[in-house]
This record gives C-alpha cells, structure tokens and sequence, in this order.
C-alpha cells in the first residue's frame, strides 16, 4: 500500500509589520551607532580646534600677526563662537556642540522605536551615554590637551559632563516613567519581581543625583553634593547591573575613566606640605584668606593662573577639595618676595628684623638663631638679632656679600607658592577661622623662650650692641611698624597644578586682564608671570620672548578694605616693572560706598570710587588703541599721621613711561600686526561682558585679539 505524500507548500510568512519589536536585538545596534557618533565627532574636534590651538603656540604668535590681514579675518569669524547669550552660562561655540551631541542621542532615541509599547531604546541610550559622562569628568583627561592645548584646564570641558549626564537623565526618565504607566495600566505588578524593583532603585538614584548636583543645591550644600555623589553612583551601578544584564559592557569604561584619574591624582598629583594661612578682613565682610607655600614640590612647576585643588587638614573638613587660583609665577620667574627679614649689615655681621614680627634666620641652616646650633649672637633690644651671616642683592643667602638694601619691605625670600580665597562658604569660613585663630602670633612669648636659653651662652652682648645701625638709620627702617596678621600653620594636600591661561600673555604687545572680587588671583598670577618673564629678559636671564608692552590690570571689588589683601603683590609688581619700557596700569573700581582711608598706595593705580563695574568694552578699546583714559595718580587721599597721602604716586614718578607708546599710530590706532590678550577671570557676568567685548572687538578691527577666560562658579 503506497503513502500518498501532500505538499502544504511554504510556511506562511508574516508580515514585518506585525512582528513584535525585537529590542533586545535592535536596540544595542542604536548603542553602537550612538558611540560611533560622538567618537568621531569628538575625533573632529580634536583635528579641527586641537590643530587650531596648537599652530598658533608652536609659531609664539597668533595667527594674526602672521598671515596678515587674512588670518585676522579668520581670527575674527573665529572669535563669534565666544558670543555668550544671557542665562545659559555656554558661548555659541559650546551650544553649537551641546545641540549636535543631543540631536544624536535624540535620534537614537526615537528613531524605528515603539517607545510608547516597548521604552527599552531609551534605556539601551542611557546606557551608552556613560562612557562620555564620566570622561568629561575627570581632571586628569587627555582630551584637555589635544582639545584645549598645553596648560589645557579639564574645567573647560566639564560643560559636555553636565549636558550629557542631563541627557542620560532624559532617557533613564523616558524608559522608566513609560514602564511604570505599561504596568499601572496593565495591573502588573512593579516591585515585586527582581528587574522591576532594581529598575525602580536605580532610576531613584539618579534622580536623586540629579536634584543635588544643581547649582542652587551645589552652592549652599557643597560638602552634601560631594557625599551624595560618591554614595549614589555605586549604588547606581550596583542596582543597573541587577536590573540588566546589558548593563556591563557599558560600565566597565566608566570605571576604568575614574580608577586611572584617582590613581593619577594620588599618585602624581598629591603633595603634603605645610602651609602658612593668613586671615585678611572680616570674616562677616567676606574676608580673605591667602596661603603662602616657601617650597611646593608639585608634580609640574606651576605657571601664574592656573589652579590647585587643596585639601587643608584642619577641623572637620579635611576630606573636602576646592581649587584655588595659583596667584604667583614659579619657576624662579616670580617677582613676588615674601614678609621676610629686613637686612642691615657692616661687613662683620648682619642685622636682621623681621617684618612678620616672627624670629627667624633664613640665612644659614646652621644659624643660632634656629635653634639648631650655638655662637651667634643675639640681642633682642627693640626686636633686632645679630647673626654672621649676610644675604646678597640677588636673594641668594650666603656666609659673604653685600647687604642688600635695608629700606625694601618686601623682604628677601622668594614667596613661593601664593593662593587666595575669599570666605563667602562653609569650606573658606572654617578656614578663616582656623587662621584668625593665630596661635602662630605668639611670637613675643616665642621670642622670649628663645632669648633666655641663648642668654645661658656665652654671648658678646656688647659686641652686638656695637654693630647696631645709626639712629636716623634705624627710624628709617623702624618707622613702618606692621601689624600683625592673624596666621597659622597648616598641613595642606595640594593636588595638581591643573589648567592654566589658554593664551601665552607675553606674547602679545597689549595684554588686558579683568577680574571681579577674588577672580583678583588669576589676574595678579598672569601679571606676575609677564613682569617676571620681562625683568628676567632684562637681565639677561631670559630668552628673549616677551613682547608686552602695554598691560592694564583693572580690578572690580566691593570695598576699599579688600585692596589691602592684594596691595603688598601689586606694589612688589608695580615696582619691579620699569616704566619706560613696561607700561603698566592698575585700575580698581570699588562698586560701594566704603571707608576711602583704607585705600592702600599703590604705584600707577587709579582706584575709582562707586561708579559700578566698568564697562570692559571701551577698557578694551582705550587699551587697543591708545586712549590716556587711564591715568596715572589716583584721586582719592587718604589721612595719615595728620597729613594726607596719595593712594598712588604721581604721574612725575613715573615720568618716560609713554615710551612704550612708540609702537602705537600716529592716529592712535595700534600698528598691524600687534595683537591683544585679554583674560577674564571672577563672575559668569563679568566674563561674559568680556568676551562679547572680545568679539565686537574683532569685528570691528577685523581680528587681532585672543580671549582667555576664569569663570568662578560652583
């Protein structure tokens, strides 16, 4: 009996249409396409604006000053991305790159997805925006110097952090609120099964990173912000890798960005060292806070302008890191001398006092006057201490030398690593505590202890009292009697140096900086490396590289009692610089109504009583090309003594100094070819005055000026 095979014919075939969405099969093919496109788009920018960067460096000039009226129009075109709109916080620049990096995580968000049935694409993208949220993060990211160039600042970068983890939210919010709406709909249940309830957990902890990371809640809950943080992002990363098994690929990068930067931070960067602070001000004023290092062995020598995060172990606070304006130029390049001895000598033995009102000798290690060893003799009559060993002119101790001027009240001593910080927090107000404090101004007591055990040696007291100065010598030096600054030592974690001016300053003819209340630091650091580089090509110890001729230094305060912090740094620099060749200008504008007799003397500074902040648009103009708006004595006297003073010497003090002048136009517009540096540094206002003065600026003058900016926040 034979079998009768029947043909059905083909299985019928169903129509795409009405399958069901694969997700677990499509969506991490959105995720790689996702990751292609910022990765070559972030390869972009680093061919475009690091070349961009880069050439103008490696020339020692801008692109101006070298390819003539064309590379000045580039420069020009180029400036409009610094254009900063009101209430963002982002120039157009960063907002052109904010909408790109969005427009793709939307489109892969939405596109051939049933969101409304199946949100799961939006999850996968949550996931893949990882990877980028955590590199932008990090301080010590290679990006910031193929990006940004040499002394590039990772802060600049931080705004592509804060976009994307924002975006990240916007898709983990999309996928979880839809998945919850399914099941409420649906009557299924949502925390009782493992992947919903992990689900739940970790949509629950980034929300909640979200809402402490914005700036209300950073500014008054700083040290809240940072808990937060390193206890919700394990927990985040716990909970995803239980609600998903494709949680994995997409978390392992993040913690490799993060590792590799803690171990850099602690292993390269970190430096313990003791520290002096000094409490300026009143603290209910907003008072300052500066910090003086004689010896910071960094990782990198430190350049004016850049900022170290510091850690002070004092108090409760010792885990907590806020950077700091580098305020001084390093490598041997500063003009900057601290609070040191005041020098008299006759050949036989050296006098010394200090201005500090502290009894020390930085001469010789062996000195008695350390304590480490016996035989130089002391005499503390009216403060003075003899000791054998001489300092010479150039600040190099030494056992023979000439004496070096006694009237300098600058000191000898290299001041060594400068930070400011005003206390307007709860981190600087507990630092201003600790130092107003000032156990370490016992010094009389100190003094003292000190003199009785010398006294059980064998001391040529009548020796010493023969090498004392002459009487009208000795008035001279003794007139300016200090007062003590409430100051204390401190053991401080200094990590970094990191970031730094984007623009080499000195290579510019006219150089502008701007800063607003403590942005003061970054402006005073830049200034010293300038003055500093010039003095030491003017000796013969430099390479020749300055090219600056004109600076204004113009300073936005709110009382005349905050100039004193800064005063003793601008005198130094003010002094230093000579005005025939280096003209420099200091204008400090006191945006209130204080008391006008706390205004210190300043050399060439104009200090501009309530008239608000100037507008930095014709600052900039009057600098460019060749205004006398500046001036040159200040017009607020101040009483001493029952005489009156001037707050600045006048302008025969300074007499050759429109010198410089020469290489500007006879029409008063600069020459082509100069360029113009202009650093910005304090309040995102002030900022970005500045740099839309930068653009309508080379808009108007077809290029030639470069903008570099500090933007104090939190």
């Amino acid at each position: 009996m034979s079998q009768v095979l029947i043909d059905h014919g083909a299985p019928p075939i169903i129509p795409a249409s009405l399958l069901p969405y694969q997700s677990y099969e499509e969506d991490p093919k959105w995720q790689t396409r996702f990751t292609i496109m910022w990765v070559v788009g972030l390869g972009v920018c680093v061919g475009v604006w690091g070349v961009w960067g880069w050439v103008p460096r490696r020339r020692g000039r801008g692109v101006a000053a070298k390819v003539g009226r064309v590379g000045r129009t580039v420069v020009a075109v180029d400036s409009l991305r610094m254009w900063t709109p009101p209430g963002l916080g982002l120039n157009i620049g960063q907002i052109f790159i904010i909408l790109i990096y969005a427009l793709f995580a939307l489109l892969c968000i939405i596109l051939r997805a049933p969101l409304l049935e199946n949100p799961n694409r939006a999850g996968f993208l949550a996931l893949a925006q990882l990877p980028p949220v955590f590199l932008f993060a990090t301080k010590n990211n290679p990006l910031t110097l193929f990006l940004l160039g040499p002394g590039g600042d990772w802060s600049k970068l931080n705004y592509v952090h804060r976009w994307s983890a924002r975006l990240l939210l916007l898709a983990a919010l999309v996928h979880g609120s839809i998945w919850i709406n399914n099941h409420v709909v649906f009557d299924l249940p949502i925390l009782m099964q493992q992947k919903e309830g992990s689900g739940v957990a970790a949509l629950a902890a980034l929300c909640l990173i979200a809402l402490t990371s914005v700036a209300p809640v950073r500014r008054v809950w700083w040290s809240g912000f940072l808990v937060l943080h390193y206890l919700l992002f394990p927990a985040f990363f716990i909970t995803l890798c239980y609600h998903t098994i494709y949680a994995s690929p997409w978390i392992f990068p993040p913690l490799a960005f993060y590792a590799a930067d803690l171990l850099l931070r602690i292993l390269v960067r970190w430096r313990v060292v003791v520290g002096r602070l000094e409490a300026r001000g009143e603290r209910r004023e907003g008072g300052w806070v500066l910090i003086t290092i004689p010896q910071a062995p960094l990782a990198t020598p430190h350049h004016g302008g850049q900022h170290i995060a510091l850690r002070a172990l004092v108090g409760a606070r010792a885990w907590e890191s806020h950077p700091l304006s580098v305020c001084s130029a390093g490598g041997g390049r500063s003009v900057l001398r601290g609070r040191g001895w005041v020098v008299w000598g006759d050949g036989a033995a050296t006098r010394y006092r200090l201005a500090t009102m502290q009894s020390r000798c930085y001469g010789v290690d062996e000195c008695a006057i350390l304590g480490d060893a016996e035989g130089a003799p002391v005499d503390d009559t009216g403060g003075w201490m003899t000791c054998a060993h001489t300092i010479s002119n150039d600040g190099v101790y030494a056992d023979e030398g000439p004496a070096p001027n006694p009237t300098d009240p600058t000191g000898t001593r290299p001041l060594g690593l400068l930070l400011v910080a005003r206390a307007c927090g709860d981190w600087t107000r507990a630092l201003w505590d600790y130092a107003a404090a000032g156990e370490d101004l016992d010094f009389d007591d100190e003094e003292e202890e000190r003199c009785d055990e010398c006294g059980d040696a064998d001391v040529d007291v009548e020796a010493a009292s023969s090498s004392k100065p002459d009487t009208a010598l000795e008035k001279s030096i003794t007139k300016p009697t200090p007062t003590p600054t409430p100051s204390r030592h401190a053991h401080l974690i200094l990590e970094g140096p990191y970031g730094g001016p984007s623009l080499r300053a000195w290579e510019h003819e006219r150089v502008l900086l701007v800063a607003g209340g403590s942005g003061a630091g970054v402006a005073l650091g830049v200034l010293d490396e300038i003055v500093g580089r010039y003095v030491r090509d003017v000796n013969g110890g430099g390479r020749g590289e300055v090219r600056t001729r004109r600076i204004v230094w113009c300073w936005c305060v709110r009382s005349f009692g905050a100039i004193s912090h800064l005063a003793p740094y601008l005198q130094q620099i003010a002094a230093a610089s000579p005005p025939q060749t280096l003209e420099l200008h200091i204008q400090i504008h006191v945006t209130c109504l204080c008391d006008p007799l706390a205004v210190p003397a300043i050399p060439n500074c104009v200090v501009v009583e309530g008239e608000g902040r100037p507008e930095v648009r014709g600052v900039l103009g009057a600098l460019i090309r060749g205004g006398s708006s500046f001036g040159a004595k200040c017009d607020v006297d101040v009483e001493e003594g029952g005489e009156k003073r001037s707050a600045s010497v006048s302008e025969e003090d300074i007499a050759g100094e429109k010198a410089a002048k020469g290489r500007v136009s006879e029409d008063g517009g600069a020459q082509d070819g100069e360029t113009t540096a202009v650093f910005a540094a304090g309040p995102a206002s002030l900022v970005r005055e500045a740099g839309n003065a930068v653009v309508a600026e080379n808009l108007r003058g077809g290029g030639g000026v470069r903008f570099c900016a500090e933007v104090f926040t939190i």
